[in-house]
């Protein structure tokens, strides 16, 4: 076991929209809330799974009543939205691990928050940002912000944003 890690209020703002965005900003059900607990990864509304070692809890929130929980290296969830190349974006999530439950292995085992974008396919990276790691060593039952922004490139259609558990992968 590699202990649990913990995500809520992700956010996507897109700096160039002219009009304020909502606290969700590109994303839907960001802080979990439209799915109920004990729901597993691969069914949580509006977010596409990467692995199955996740479901939606309420033991353990920052806000609201639920948080997605991870809990195997190499898994995530994501959401894609609509970009404009040339365009700044930003995302960030908090993460949370307990000591009773704490983030515990190699120390490249890591929770991000990763922002990439794609090109009218849907499917070819153009470019990724990862934010900074929230690694065993970070400080357990505190909440963690975790930014990450990034200009897309020529060629974006898409951007994306991905909640991680990384294993021992030097990055994405």
């Amino acid at each position: 076991a590699v202990g649990a890690l913990y995500f809520d209020e992700i956010c996507v703002v897109a700096t160039n929209i002219p009009f304020t965005p909502t606290q969700s900003g590109a994303l839907y059900n960001p802080g979990f809330e439209d799915t109920a607990a004990g729901t597993g990864l691969n069914y949580i509304d509006n977010w596409m799974p990467f692995g199955v070692a996740g479901t939606i809890q309420g033991s353990v929130v920052r806000s609201g009543n639920n948080a997605l929980q991870l809990y195997y290296p190499g898994t995530l969830a994501y959401q894609s939205w609509d970009a404009t190349q040339g365009w700044k974006y930003a995302s960030s999530a908090y993460a949370f691990t307990p000591s009773a439950d704490r983030l515990a292995g190699a120390s490249t085992l890591h929770g991000v928050v990763i922002l990439q974008f794609l090109d009218s396919t849907g499917t070819n990276v153009l470019q990724t940002y990862e934010s900074s790691w929230f690694t065993t060593g970070s400080v357990a039952d505190a909440w963690t912000a975790l930014q990450v922004s990034g200009t897309a490139p020529a060629g974006t259609r898409y951007g994306r944003t991905s909640l991680a558990l990384a294993g021992d992968t030097a990055g994405y």
